[in-house]
């Protein structure tokens, strides 16, 4: 990362963000002090002395005024040059901002964290989702200190929940802002307020991980908007992880091909082709531990006091 994206870090607190982590994890008795002093020296030695800006005198004053009177022709539209709006042309090389980026959202994924880099200890986020379903922006303050604080040793959260400092906008509309939100470890909460406050926005920005949730942390979230029929209650909460449903689905039209003999329906290559793809559809069941999902759906349905019988015995149009 630092040597092959070494021009977009500015100063030693953008080394910082990078890398600050990774080093804090060597050993436990290093201070954060040590750790920016070592950024410090890394910035130094990634930024040759000959191209750092240094204080020259000027030959001649520069006129500010007549700058802002040749620039303002360049600004569309607009009367001031600090409103420039944002198709303005960029000097980045795009190229090369868009493998920095790609590099370092995949080594984040590695190790389990959304984040984007920002300040030394916090950074501010945000997403926009514009579906079919709705549009909502989302800003958050993140502090970089919590992200892995709840841990156990195989990955897992566990403790409570914070959220703290973070905005949600419906259009233009402003839903929450400057919100915090805390869920007590084993507590169970409930959503109250008039339609149209952002409940059913907030609850998907937590399902689609807009708002930045620790690592380690499986959200199951299912629709309210779910109309009544005749699938019983277990079935309707494993319905809500979609991958699941899907593999599972294409494994149900795969498998008549491999019951057909040779000669009647397909080629022993068309056998094959399914026999590849059924492998790596079971691979991808057995990665997201499709077999446990019966069992976590009760535990849920459980907590809402769903008996066993009430799970799978009646239809889910009696409970909504």
């Amino acid at each position: 990362v630092l040597r092959e994206n070494a021009e977009h870090f500015d100063s030693y607190r953008d080394v910082h963000d990078a890398i600050g982590d990774l080093l804090s994890g060597f050993s436990s008795g290093v201070s954060d002090s040590e750790i920016t002093d070592l950024c410090k020296s890394i910035h130094k030695l990634m930024s040759p002395q000959e191209t750092r800006s240094q204080e020259t005198t000027l030959d001649a004053p520069i006129h500010m005024a007549s700058l802002l009177e040749s620039f303002s022709g360049k600004v569309v539209d607009n009367k001031s040059i600090w409103m420039a709006k944002r198709e303005t042309s960029s000097v980045v090389d795009s190229k090369k901002l868009e493998k920095a980026e790609a590099k370092l959202k995949e080594k984040q994924e590695k190790k389990g964290l959304g984040i984007k880099s920002g300040a030394s200890y916090s950074s501010i986020s945000s997403k926009t989702v514009n579906n079919e379903e709705d549009f909502a922006t989302v800003n958050q303050q993140l502090d970089r200190r919590d992200i892995n604080a709840s841990l156990d040793a195989s990955g897992r959260h566990v403790g409570d929940i914070r959220l703290e400092n973070f905005d949600i906008f419906y259009g233009s509309r402003v839903l929450l802002e400057g919100a915090n939100l805390t869920i007590s470890f084993g507590r169970r909460y409930g959503l109250i307020g008039r339609n149209g406050f952002g409940k059913t926005t907030l609850l998907r920005a937590l399902a689609r991980r807009d708002l930045h949730l620790p690592a380690g942390l499986r959200i199951l979230h299912v629709e309210q908007e779910m109309a009544g029929d005749s699938t019983p209650a277990l079935e309707s909460v494993l319905l809500a992880d979609t991958e699941r449903a899907a593999l599972l689905a294409e494994l149900s039209r795969l498998q008549p091909i491999q019951t057909v003999p040779n000669g009647l329906q397909g080629t022993q290559d068309n056998e094959d082709r399914s026999g590849d793809k059924m492998a790596q559809i079971y691979a991808r069941l057995t990665a997201i531990e499709a077999d446990k999902a019966p069992a976590r759906a009760a535990v849920i349905l459980c907590g809402l006091g769903f008996d066993p019988e009430m799970q799978v015995s009646f239809p889910n149009s009696l409970y909504w």
